[in-house]
């Protein structure tokens, strides 16, 4: 059986290279045993309102890592988040979850800044019209 828990653990674990396996030293010119941590961060959760039949898509998407300012875009409205999720706490509940993104820290002692590019919040928008076009497919699809 699958577990979101287990699914986590093994996607974020300590990679070790050794053996046969050994990574290649560019400082040292030889293969060498190593281990990897990587660092993954929130940045985006798209929250379903409703069944599987039918609902409302909205997304909570943090603009500015260094002030942790999570925003939420509901159709053509955006505004702040007024209970900030890891706020208190570095974890947070919610019972609208529907998708997690995440993205890889490159220097795991501080967070990459956050491009506030029109694109980057396009591509988010997008996919959350996207996942809602999948969703009415597919129920119409189970009607039939």
């Amino acid at each position: 059986m699958y577990s979101v828990e287990k699914g986590f653990k093994r996607i974020f674990q300590t990679k070790s290279y050794s053996g046969d396996n050994m990574v290649y030293c560019n400082n040292c010119k030889k293969k060498t045993d190593a281990t990897s941590t990587k660092t993954y961060q929130l940045y985006g959760m798209v929250n379903h309102i409703g069944s599987l039949r039918g609902g409302h898509y909205t997304a909570t998407i943090l603009l500015s890592e260094d002030k942790m300012n999570w925003h939420e875009f509901d159709d053509a409205h955006i505004k702040k988040v007024e209970e900030q999720p890891f706020a208190e706490t570095r974890t947070h509940n919610s019972s609208t979850a529907y998708l997690l993104m995440y993205r890889e820290l490159k220097d795991e002692n501080s967070p990459q800044p956050v491009k506030k590019n029109p694109l980057f919040i396009f591509l988010i928008a997008a996919g959350c019209v996207l996942v809602v076009l999948l969703v009415l497919i597919l129920t119409t699809m189970n009607k039939y």
